[in-house]
């Protein structure tokens, strides 16, 4: 990922993307993909973000772009501006929308890290872990 500025970092939607999460969401693309990454970014991008469909448990794309008219009017369908807007403003204004079930706090830390709390209703368990400036799990 490259640089946005000291506080945010650059990442697609691609890279946010989820694959397990996805299968294990959806029981029927599960059985049809197993956690093929390609097939099952193809399916969202294709059908899952018209149906509304989430594709990680940190954040629903469609219920941030619903929220905002003014991005709606400025992004259309350029999913990538919606996921840069979010990590530059949205999350740090407490705009974070989360799939339904979810509850996660992130805290952005001073040194760049992103600390993530919650509690993931699909494996029914809590968890708690610190993520570098590129996403990269450090604890």
């Amino acid at each position: 990922m490259t640089t946005l500025s000291s506080e945010a970092f650059a990442a697609t939607l691609k890279d946010v993307f989820d694959e397990h999460y996805y299968a294990d969401s959806y029981a029927d693309l599960k059985e049809a993909f197993g956690y093929d990454r390609e097939l099952l970014w193809n399916h969202f991008m294709t059908f899952g973000v018209n149906e509304g469909c989430t594709m990680n448990r940190f954040i629903d794309i469609m219920k941030y772009r619903a929220m905002y008219e003014d991005l709606d009017a400025a992004f259309g369908n350029d999913w990538d501006a919606y996921l840069e807007h979010y990590l530059t403003y949205g999350a740090k204004e407490g705009s974070i929308y989360f799939p339904e079930g979810n509850k996660n706090v992130l805290i952005y830390n001073a040194d760049g890290t992103v600390s993530i709390t919650g509690y993931n209703p699909y494996d029914s368990i809590s968890f708690q872990e610190t993520r570098d400036v590129d996403g990269n799990k450090i604890s």
